[in-house]
């Protein structure tokens, strides 16, 4: 008999996808960003993600408001990879029944600040009693009043590209878990340390600069990268029925993940290709929108890293030629 762990994750979705077939007004369902509801002349986005302690998160460092607010900016992600705009969001909450009320409410203060910040109020939930650990549930409803973007959008002759840093989180994560000490940190004050905590503790949706980005580039297929570069790319690979290929010396490496990993001995293309966790967009446009560009004036870089061809599969080239580049990630839940 099979057991989950023979699929994996992804294996999983796909079965799940086969049971639950798109009907009527759902235009996408299983195995995209966000289920996408037809309606009149508004499109609606659905989402939701989990997030259980020592699975997602350690409480040795996961302090309880930036739980919170990191809690909804995964969904909020979501969101974004459909050039989508938030509507509201419902929360849902276990915990022990002798947690500290003050763990709660800082829990609370973090979803409110992010729901705050990007203007999508929290209207619900539900708060269970959990047996040991704490889990999280939060479903984001989002709008749009064009098509959304799906992933399975790529054309051959478009370009691949990314917008935000990659590598970042994942370093963070590495230097949180080995600096945990006893519940207490002990970072020294080097200043790229605080940079990739932040961006693992801390991420930001995306979401003005994907509705910026689809304006100026006519993005044709979208995904945020909360799996690692490598295993986004063959998400759209696969649901586009075509072929990428990236050139690893465009792969956006930023001064900070470099800086940690020279003094951690770590190659950053390895964290940026399977780290996860980085909730920055990859996207796929038009060539002719090229030069728009330099009309997304925006923090987040965007990253030309490679084009879209006819065939199957993903690519990428280095000094040593071009070789298969698998979906790989630093974590898979079974």
């Amino acid at each position: 008999m099979r057991k989950i762990k023979d699929i994996g994750e992804f294996g999983l979705i796909e079965e799940f996808a086969e049971l639950f077939p798109v009907t009527g007004d759902i235009k996408s369902g299983i195995g995209d960003d966000c289920a996408v509801i037809h309606r009149g002349d508004k499109w609606y986005l659905l989402t939701t993600d989990a997030l259980i302690e020592d699975v997602h998160f350690d409480l040795h460092y996961s302090k309880p408001f930036l739980l919170g607010y990191k809690s909804l900016a995964v969904s909020l992600s979501d969101i974004a990879a459909m050039a989508g705009k938030p509507v509201a969001a419902v929360v849902s909450l276990g915990v022990p029944s002798n947690i500290e009320l003050d763990f709660v409410l800082d829990f609370a203060k973090g979803l409110r600040r992010c729901s705050k910040k990007y203007h999508c109020p929290i209207v619900g939930g539900d708060t269970v009693r959990s047996p040991s650990r704490i889990f999280v549930n939060v479903t984001v409803l989002g709008e749009s009043d064009q098509e959304p973007i799906l992933r399975s959008g790529a054309i051959p002759g478009d370009l691949v590209a990314v917008a935000g840093t990659i590598g970042e989180s994942m370093a963070g994560s590495i230097l949180l878990l080995s600096k945990s000490i006893n519940g207490k940190m002990v970072i020294s004050d080097r200043a790229y340390k605080e940079k990739i905590v932040v961006s693992h503790l801390q991420p930001e949706p995306l979401l003005a600069e994907a509705v910026a980005l689809h304006q100026a580039l006519r993005i044709n297929s979208m995904i945020d990268i909360s799996d690692g570069l490598s295993s986004e790319l063959n998400h759209i690979a696969k649901k586009s029925k075509v072929k990428i290929v990236i050139e690893e010396n465009r792969i956006p490496i930023s001064k900070p993940l470099r800086e940690f990993c020279r003094e951690w001995d770590q190659r950053p293309v390895e964290l940026a290709l399977a780290g996860g966790e980085d909730y920055a967009l990859l996207f796929t446009f038009p060539k002719v929108y090229q030069s728009n560009i330099s009309l997304c004036k925006f923090k987040a870089p965007i990253t030309i890293v490679g084009e879209v061809r006819s065939g199957r599969g993903v690519c990428i080239k280095t000094k040593d030629g071009i070789k298969p580049l698998p979906a790989a990630s630093s974590f898979t839940h079974f």
